[in-house]
């Protein structure tokens, strides 16, 4: 799995794509410091939003380019087994998409410090420890779910409308329902519970345990699901 995550990180070296996709996004995030005046857990909530589409870019440019080129049966017809491509994909999108998401908390943060507000307080940003460690465990599931979601389907467009209707898409239909019905099913939406635990410190136990509960459900589902199709899959 090792030699197939190197191959993949010179593959991605050697492209723009992802160093685009962290140029882009940390410059936006550092001139966005100039001009936003929120409160430290919105501000973690407001940078993992934003993340969102460049985490589908990464997972896109790591998992996408094997099946647009029709090249994954090489690997596979070369005995590489199926599960092994999978977990090495699976460890790299995530491994690039937590880098990106604490990147771009660290340069906010950066652009805190050289461009101070009154409403942002710097020096309490120790007390969101526990809400960057629960987001980035949201990440590695967001991560898990385009992993999937790109060796189900095999076709990056298909990812890329799948990846942003599975996370956006939902929590706008749910949002929609009216009733109290539709507030207890939104408060298992996936980026519901995000930004919950953006504000950690203030939540009580059991709903940090839901939040968390979510994640992994998302996680370990989409994990079993990909794995067991891909294996299934005729590759063409």
């Amino acid at each position: 799995m090792l030699n197939i995550i190197r191959a993949d990180i010179h593959r991605l070296c050697h492209g723009k794509a992802v160093p685009l996709t962290f140029l882009i996004l940390l410059l936006g995030v550092f001139g966005g410091t100039m001009i936003t005046e929120a409160p430290a857990p919105d501000l973690i909530f407001g940078e993992f939003i934003l993340v969102v589409p460049f985490f589908l870019a990464l997972i896109y440019a790591v998992c996408a380019p094997d099946f647009n080129h029709s090249t994954i049966k090489n690997s596979v017809a070369a005995g590489v087994p199926r599960g092994k491509l999978y977990a090495a994909r699976l460890v790299l999108s995530t491994l690039l998409c937590e880098l990106l998401f604490l990147c771009a908390v660290a340069v906010n943060y950066l652009g805190k410090l050289v461009f101070p507000t009154e409403t942002v307080q710097v020096t309490a940003s120790l007390d969101l420890v526990g809400a960057i460690a629960s987001l980035c465990f949201m990440t590695f599931a967001m991560a898990a779910c385009g992993c999937a979601i790109a060796f189900i389907t095999r076709r990056g467009a298909i990812l890329n409308v799948a990846f942003l209707g599975l996370f956006f898409g939902v929590q706008i239909v749910l949002s929609l329902v009216a009733g109290n019905l539709g507030e207890q099913i939104l408060n298992y939406d996936f980026l519901y519970n995000v930004q919950m635990l953006a504000y950690f410190e203030l939540l009580p136990t059991g709903q940090i345990i839901r939040a968390l509960t979510v994640g992994a459900v998302y996680l370990v589902a989409s994990t079993v699901l990909g794995v067991l199709l891909f294996r299934r899959v005729e590759l063409k």
